[in-house]
């Protein structure tokens, strides 16, 4: 059993604070969230009320989508295998797992027919399965192959038509009216696009991301949970072991509800009791691609980077490159790719002062977004931090507006064929097949021990994330590499567990 709570924004359970809209974005306007983040497999309702919690039965796969029935107060909630669950009255009408139907993809949404009051549910590859609902179209019927995959869906009040959103804010309407997208106001989502609902009132629609941000399209705005940017902080020892994270939207009397489903984090209880019998200092940090979740461990300590820095020379570079409209010239490659693949130090010295040294640095990481990195004039004793780390391995590993996709293929291409005695760290416990791209650092620090750190991104079977973990006052640089080794396969293995 798990429990549905329905939460409300007001009263002594959540703190709200009204806001500027016209200074915000739509996501930051209106009522803002600042209590504790909703619970795992939960539904949060916008409006002023009680609280509701309601014991349901366990789902058998993840949940991953809510709607409303047109019966007051009653709704649905589906998981990925297509399994659909009523509550509050809301009329049964099937489900995949009923009819002995096993979808293309996962089922990422559901939606109500407002004629028929039955429901569609969609695929992540845009396919989309009707229940006592009209049949629209679908993306393979049309032979689309989305921009990133589909993770919900929604009727059109007017039409009778409906929606369906990409993780990338990309809408596809089929008999529906279009009223904007991510995409078409050039917005990139603060985490992936989780899910899409439609606003009675004004006939636009919601969208919501998987940290709980909202951003409204003809549709007002009331409010998030998008409390700290999708950021779950831990700090050893503790740290649960599963979270929440954003699975959809849907409209309700006067506002709009947000369902909750839930991830494993890689650096909760079992990390923290690994740490505490480790010396030395260790931050770690995982952006989780898939949900939009950063997990960090001692987010405040900053340390030296050695030579994980090489990273952010050759980014630096090849944005400035980009910013005088050409390419790295082969002097600037023939300094690159020592620097990454066999972390050359002269080599890096060399690039290091073409970009113009800790100034250079300084200025593209201000565009990353890397306020506790700070370039040194020796730039191996750059202090930085685990969580600006996977902000600029972000840059590196997924479109931005900083990057070019060249440019991006390019550094990931080097750091993807280090030489083999460097490349431990972040790519153990990483099951065979998926791609690793790494930086490893390490320098002695006298009477202080070792600074040893690992960078990374890891991609396939599965998984999607980046991962940093610097780590000093080690008694050895084996010492170092044992300690990344183990948060690596932790990150690794609870992952996995969170995809299913």
């Amino acid at each position: 059993m798990l429990a549905l709570a329905i939460a409300l924004a007001c009263g002594t359970l959540f703190l709200a604070a009204e806001t500027n809209a016209a200074a915000l974005s739509p996501r930051q306007a209106g009522w803002a969230l600042t209590a504790s983040p909703p619970a795992p497999d939960s539904v949060a309702s916008w409006r002023p009320g009680e609280v509701k919690t309601t014991e349901i039965p366990s789902p058998s796969s993840s949940v991953t989508g809510i709607a409303s029935s047109f019966r007051l107060g009653a709704y649905w909630v589906v998981d990925s295998a297509g399994g659909v669950f009523s509550y509050d009255g809301a009329a049964f009408h099937g489900s995949l797992p009923s009819r002995g139907i096993v979808p293309a993809a996962p089922i990422v949404g559901i939606a109500a027919d407002p004629m028929s009051n039955g429901y569609w549910l969609v695929g992540a590859d845009g396919g989309v399965y009707g229940f006592d609902a009209a049949f629209h179209g679908s993306l393979p019927s049309r032979g689309i192959v989305p921009a990133a995959p589909i993770v919900g869906i929604a009727a059109d009040p007017m039409s009778n038509g409906y929606w369906l959103v990409g993780a990338d804010g990309g809408v596809y309407g089929f008999d529906a009216a279009f009223h904007g997208s991510l995409p078409s106001r050039g917005i990139v989502p603060a985490a992936p696009i989780v899910g899409i609902a439609a606003d009675p009132m004004s006939n636009g629609y919601w969208l919501v991301g998987a940290d709980g941000g909202v951003y409204g399209f003809d549709a007002a705005f009331h409010g998030s949970s998008a409390t700290t940017g999708g950021t779950v902080w831990h700090n050893p020892p503790g740290g649960a072991d599963t979270v929440a994270t954003a699975v959809g939207i849907v409209a309700s009397i006067s506002a709009y509800r947000i369902a909750y489903g839930s991830e494993t984090s890689p650096l909760g209880q079992r990390a923290a009791s690994y740490l505490s019998s480790r010396s030395g200092f260790i931050t770690a940090a995982v952006y989780d691609a898939v949900t939009g979740q950063t997990f960090v461990i001692n987010p405040s300590l900053a340390e030296f980077t050695a030579s994980i820095v090489k990273v952010d020379i050759l980014a630096t570079a090849l944005w400035q490159a980009q910013s005088a409209g050409r390419f790295l010239t082969p002097g600037e490659q023939a300094l690159a790719v020592p620097m990454i693949e066999q972390s050359d130090n002269a080599a890096a010295t060399g690039l290091w002062n073409l970009v113009g040294g800790a100034n250079g640095v300084a200025s593209f990481d201000s565009l990353v977004g890397m306020p506790a990195t700070a370039p040194n004039l020796a730039w191996g004793l750059t202090s930085t931090t685990a969580a600006d780390q996977t902000a600029l391995l972000r840059t590196i590993a997924f479109p931005s507006h900083l990057l070019t996709n060249v440019s991006r293929s390019y550094e990931l291409s080097l750091m993807e064929n280090v030489t083999p005695s460097q490349a431990w760290g972040v790519s153990a416990g990483v099951g065979q097949g998926a791609l690793v791209a790494l930086k490893n650092g390490w320098l002695p620090l006298g009477s202080g021990g070792w600074q040893v750190n690992s960078i990374g991104i890891v991609d396939g079977l599965g998984r999607n994330y980046v991962i940093a973990v610097l780590t000093t006052g080690d008694p050895s640089m084996g010492y170092g590499i044992q300690s990344i080794s183990a948060l690596s396969s932790i990150a690794w293995q609870s992952l996995g567990n969170a995809s299913g």
